[in-house]
């Protein structure tokens, strides 16, 4: 079941816009597929997206506007940057991580410091733009290209209401346990040391269930009783909003080390609890602390560290009331701030003024705004 429906006719002569992507989850998809998505059904842009080079996306490429090149690294595709670049494309980079400052624990560490940080720069020397997802990053990236914009991720939480309406009738709650739960890949291994020893220590509790989606600590399926952890395996892109709807959280947390590469993420995972009504615990540095009023409507644990873990995690598990209030404000602050229908309008403005020739100067001062889903198709060209 698709996640929206996409509307396949545009007016002629529209905006065209081509996404190469490095990837269709994550950055792929919130960056650039769902705002695509969005950007067509709204606004009537020809906005198609690919993973490699094929004889259809060359074609299309022929006669595109504006080509927004996401993460890319390789040689054949700096070539090909080349070659419309020379033909008077505009070029735009994205970019969602900042990878001069990765962890020496991340698995992608070796390989930006072989070369990809040099693969790196020479994409974004080519860029008329780069676009990024926070202000943090902004400046990083500010210090190797003079037009850096901030596109802030964004959510769509009249579609999330629409996906959980329909689970609640489908699934009734079978338990009174109150869920506590995280998804995510071990590329955040790190950053979940600073909540797992609460959480563990939570799931002794005989009314807490632990939920994880995605990848599993060994620690946490080692050291959590039996029958108190629920696993769930990643899904496919465009069934990510159905499967964060299956988790049935009553509470999400947010755990990141305080660094500088995590300092330039975004609230995404704010964002996603949010949207689905469940109230977020997060760690108190930027992605968080800038966009969560703490008691309002979330949580931010001080000091991010084990004792405040377990007292603010016991503390939401002992009261519901609670818990529901935290849920409806963080929801009605997604809906004002973070809302991709309302958001997209930024990729509207920076493509359109790239296609005049320009790019304002309010595009180079950090904005307030706010990312989602479909599935490119390979080599194949898709309209998103």
């Amino acid at each position: 079941m698709p996640l929206v429906t996409v509307r396949r006719e545009v007016p002629p002569g529209s905006l065209r816009v081509l996404y190469l992507l490095a990837d269709q989850t994550g950055c792929g998809w919130y960056r650039c597929l769902m705002p695509g998505i969005y950007l067509r059904n709204l606004y009537g842009v020809d906005a198609r997206a690919a993973t490699s080079l094929s004889d259809a996306v060359r074609a299309f490429a022929w006669d595109a506007d504006i080509l927004v090149f996401q993460r890319q690294l390789s040689d054949s595709t700096l070539d090909f940057l080349h070659e419309q670049k020379a033909m008077g494309k505009k070029i735009v980079y994205e970019l969602d991580d900042d990878f001069w400052h990765l962890p020496v624990k991340n698995p992608a560490y070796r390989y930006y410091q072989a070369d990809g940080l040099a693969r790196l720069a020479r994409f974004i020397r080519e860029a008329d733009v780069v676009t990024v997802s926070t202000e943090p990053l902004r400046q990083v990236v500010g210090a190797m290209h003079d037009r850096v914009v901030v596109l802030p991720n964004a959510v769509d939480p009249d579609l999330a209401e629409t996906i959980a309406a329909s689970r609640r009738r489908d699934q009734a709650r079978t338990t009174a346990m109150v869920r506590i739960g995280w998804s995510g890949s071990n590329f955040h291994e790190g950053d979940l040391d600073c909540a797992i020893d609460a959480l563990i220590m939570m799931a002794k509790r005989p009314d807490v269930q632990l939920v994880f989606a995605g990848w599993v600590p060994e620690r946490v399926r080692r050291e959590v009783p039996a029958g108190r952890l629920e696993t769930h395996p990643f899904v496919p892109t465009n069934n990510y909003y159905h499967g964060l709807a299956a988790l049935r959280l009553d509470i999400g947390v947010a755990p990141l080390r305080e660094n500088r590469f995590n300092e330039a993420k975004s609230n995404l995972k704010y964002l996603e609890y949010s949207m689905f009504g469940v109230p977020t615990v997060a760690s108190p540095i930027y992605p968080y602390a800038t966009t969560i009023t703490d008691g309002e409507d979330g949580v931010l644990v001080k000091k991010n560290r084990y004792q405040e873990w377990l007292r603010q995690l016991t503390r939401l598990v002992e009261d519901r009331a609670e818990r529901e209030r935290l849920a409806r404000n963080a929801s009605a602050t997604v809906r004002e701030r973070f809302h991709l229908k309302t958001s997209v309008r930024g990729w509207l403005d920076l493509y359109s003024s790239l296609q005049r020739g320009s790019v304002s100067t309010a595009f180079l001062t950090p904005r307030v705004a706010a990312s989602m889903s479909h599935s490119s198709q390979g080599a194949r060209l898709a309209a998103v």
